[in-house]
């Protein structure tokens, strides 16, 4: 059957039969098979070469070319006129031209493309149109004749949409029943795939053991011939736990190996973006400034869908203000209206959690923003929402302290601003007395234990003293 193709040079041609169809639609399987499995991305480079885009979704429209062509954009491999179209034929199909598709074809078609919309509606922040994939990809994945593979690799993609839109209870669920299958199918590459994933949600949950533990665990089966990429993520892993423990030099050096394996299996520069930025992580916590200024700029420079692109250039923002505060020696009208667009613009994006790994050089720059007026209320909720420690020694007054004790003049102490110091019975004042003279007497030493229980129940043998 005829299919309507649009080559780069924008002009309308007649696919004249099917058998000259096949080499588009087996380039196609390539390069999701090399995408998904995560090896290499060589195969991946020269199969997208091969893609032609459609010209639009009708029921013959094979869901495989047009998942392929959805990766193949996402990360890179496209030149500048097909990955348009393909951005063009991807939104279509999300909207519903491609349903008619959907509904003609078998089990694994349908879930690769969902796969690969899942993986386009992550990178550009589309979460309404994800949701009209789901009931599609949980009819498919019912099917019978749906294979391990096209299950597993659609639990994967949809676990990292709800993971970017902070529904981390799906992430855990979704990622635990894609082990459950790929051990029952006893595929090895499934469990690699997955066990990297389970161990990025441990980052998240701010459990690095366990993330290098099973980081290590799945590269066991990796070697640098046949699979650099997932020795590559094993490093990020490393790094992004490095980095959580606050291990700066073994966090650019995993994140540095990262990169370099990275190169080795060919990845383009879209892919291999989170593992350049924790580099950059890494160089602006070690004082390297003016290194990582330059790096993440040329992650900014990358060709990446609006949503990231827009972050990365917030973080390029960022990264010049922090080697600013730190090497300037002072903070001038300029910095404070640099400072200022900034942060309009992550309230904007709502992204109080910019730079996780980094939060004594938020905090200082927050407490900045603090001290000129600039943002107030949303800085102080983003404090309030990463715990944030105050930069020492230079504490404002504008901190959103969750206990407040004022020892000069009448003491007085508060609670997230409810006062605790006028109120109460005489049980209820002992812990504010206590509190009291540790804050009066103690200084930096601290006040003896024995020294404490005979000014607050003084005379021998007071009930309550021990």
């Amino acid at each position: 059957q005829a299919l309507l193709l649009r080559p780069p040079a924008m002009s309308v041609h007649t696919l004249p039969s099917a058998a000259e169809h096949m080499p588009n639609l087996q380039a196609a399987k390539v390069l999701l098979r090399g995408h998904l499995d995560a090896r290499s991305y060589g195969p991946c480079i020269a199969a997208a070469g091969a893609l032609v885009v459609p010209h639009a979704f009708d029921a013959t429209t094979d869901l495989r070319l047009a998942a392929a062509l959805a990766l193949a954009q996402t990360f890179g491999l496209l030149d500048a006129g097909r990955a348009g179209l393909a951005v063009e034929l991807v939104r279509a199909g999300l909207a519903g031209a491609a349903d008619a598709a959907i509904e003609r074809a078998e089990p694994d078609a349908v879930l690769a493309w969902c796969t690969a919309a899942a993986e386009w509606c992550e990178r550009n922040g589309l979460d309404h149109e994800f949701s009209r994939l789901q009931p599609r990809a949980a009819m498919a994945d019912a099917n019978a004749a749906a294979s391990p593979w096209a299950r597993v690799h659609w639990r994967i993609a949809a676990a990292w949409h709800h993971d970017w839109f902070g529904r981390r209870g799906d992430v855990a669920a979704l990622l635990d029943d894609a082990l459950v299958l790929a051990r029952a199918a006893e595929d090895i590459g499934l469990q690699v795939i997955v066990q990297m994933k389970l161990a990025r949600l441990a980052l998240a949950r701010n459990d690095p053991a366990a993330a290098v533990a099973l980081a290590r665990r799945a590269a066991v089966h990796a070697d640098e011939a046949t699979s650099p990429l997932w020795l590559a993520d094993a490093a990020d892993v490393e790094a992004r736990a490095a980095l959580v423990r606050g291990d700066m030099h073994r966090a650019l050096q995993q994140a540095r190996r990262a990169g370099g394996l990275a190169d080795l299996a060919r990845a383009t520069p879209s892919y291999a973006f989170t593992y350049r930025l924790y580099e950059a992580y890494a160089l602006l916590a070690l004082g390297a400034w003016d290194d990582a200024v330059a790096l993440v700029h040329e992650l900014a420079a990358i060709d990446l869908p609006a949503g990231m692109r827009q972050r990365t250039a917030l973080l390029a923002d960022l990264f010049v203000l922090v080697r600013d505060e730190r090497t300037e020696g002072g903070w001038s009208a300029a910095q404070v209206d640099r400072l200022r667009v900034v942060l309009a613009r992550l309230r904007q994006v709502d992204w109080p959690g910019v730079l996780p790994v980094l939060p004594a050089h938020v905090a200082r720059l927050w407490a900045r923003a603090l001290e000129a007026g600039v943002e107030s209320d949303w800085v102080r909720a983003s404090i309030v929402s990463r715990d944030l420690p105050p930069p020492e020694p230079a504490w404002p007054d504008g901190w959103p302290w969750s206990v407040r004790v004022s020892v000069l003049g009448p003491f007085r102490c508060s609670v997230d601003g409810v006062d605790l110091s006028s109120g109460g019975g005489k049980a209820a004042g002992k812990p504010l007395s206590l509190l009291r003279r540790v804050a009066v007497e103690g200084g930096f030493e601290g006040v003896a234990v024995d020294l404490l229980a005979a000014a607050l129940w003084p005379g021998e043998g007071r009930e309550g003293r021990d």
